[in-house]
């Protein structure tokens, strides 16, 4: 344990109800938090898949409050969003005293950051962190500026160097400040020990591809119908939740009824169901540019050759882990056409390569390490 720990405690803040890459990070910091013996609260939308996770797995030793989630067009935002954000600012002051009896506030995510970043005007004698998860609009790039100049303000954490990149490129006079840090993503922990395992047995003949996490056009599902028809004996399968915006474009995906695309919908086991299904390539053929790409490296703990877009981080990612990497849909096609004609031996190799180097490069034992010096950082005899 940190010598800065004895005693702290720490309020993380959270903006949605349901899982996502962000939340799976938050689980993160909360089981390193915990594991130091910090006293952990967690400030979210309750009635949804992150309280079920928190509950299950710490119960009573993480106090959970309820937060009223803010729903805001994704994009550029209109009159109607800049109205529900004051109303929601005027709402969040209602957590003066919740916020005060915490020694530091860990903001995750960018959405109510303003609204919170007004609490921590009432608060200055806190420490208040900023977790960016994503890549920002210039309007957004210049809130979070502000919330970074404040005196409570102790750091702005990006998930990854690329958010970092895009941040400076739009506010250079801000890059040599100390108050921003790269903490990237790590493993969960339903894939950080994960044993290594052989998916290309001599006897399959078959390959299985799964493309998987929130179904939409910006996560590159439209190339799945053209990769079908190309590959008659390769099975597709479609894993991850789709909202109801994006019931229209999951039916274009399917309209076709082509036999060997399948959509099966969300998991809360997806290790079990990459076995099951007998998965052996994950692709990820982002067309915007991924902040990070958590489901890149989750499939490779998982021991599938996992081929990723060149969109945003993934590039890098493709780099430090040996993953193949291709620019469009194209070379895609051209990637995949290489797997059905490798032999088991060349691709037993590169998923091992993957798993290897994904676990040396985001394992979380370097995300634990990083976090808690972040936050022994934070202890007021270390300031």
């Amino acid at each position: 344990m940190c010598k800065f720990m004895h005693g702290l405690s720490i309020l993380f803040i959270d903006q949605f109800r349901d899982v996502a890459g962000g939340q799976v990070v938050l689980q993160a910091m909360v089981k390193n938090a915990r594991d130091e013996g910090l006293e952990v609260g967690v400030l979210a939308p309750m009635g949804g898949g992150l309280e079920a996770a928190l509950s299950s797995r710490w119960g009573s030793n993480v106090a959970l409050y309820d937060l009223k989630q803010l729903d805001l067009e994704n994009g550029e935002k209109g009159v109607r969003d800049i109205v529900r954000l004051i109303a929601y600012c005027v709402y969040v002051l209602r957590f003066w005293r919740l916020a005060s009896r915490y020694q530091v506030i860990y903001v995750n995510g960018c959405r109510v950051a303003p609204a919170f970043m007004l609490l921590s005007l009432l608060l200055p004698w806190k420490r208040w962190l900023y977790h960016v998860h994503l890549c920002h609009s210039r309007l957004e790039k210049f809130v979070i500026a502000l919330i970074s100049l404040l005196p409570s303000t102790h750091e702005i954490v990006f998930a990854s160097s690329f958010i970092g990149e895009d941040f400076f490129r739009s506010i250079p006079w801000l890059r040599n400040s100390r108050r921003f840090v790269v903490l990237e993503n790590c493993l969960s922990p339903a894939f950080a020990n994960l044993p290594f395992v052989d998916r290309f047995s001599e006897g399959q003949s078959n390959l299985t591809v799964a493309l998987i996490g929130r179904v939409s056009p910006e996560k590159g599902h439209a190339v799945l119908p053209r990769l079908a028809r190309h590959f008659p004996s390769v099975h597709f399968l479609i894993i991850g939740r789709t909202v109801p915006a994006q019931a229209s474009f999951l039916h274009s995906l399917l309209e076709e009824r082509l036999p060997n695309l399948i959509y099966l919908g969300e998991t809360s086991h997806l290790p079990k169901l990459l076995e099951e299904q007998h998965v052996q390539i994950s692709i990820v053929p982002s067309r915007w540019q991924e902040a990070f790409g958590l489901t890149s490296i989750e499939s490779m703990a998982a021991s599938c050759v996992t081929l990723v877009s060149h969109n945003g981080m993934l590039a890098s990612i493709a780099k430090r882990t040996g993953a193949p990497c291709f620019d469009d849909d194209d070379q895609l096609e051209k990637l995949l056409e290489q797997m059905v004609e490798s032999n088991p031996v060349s691709l037993r190799k590169l998923a091992r390569t993957e798993y290897e180097s994904v676990h040396s490069q985001f394992g979380t034992n370097i995300f634990s390490r990083r976090f808690i010096s972040l936050v022994c950082g934070l202890s007021p005899a270390a300031a």
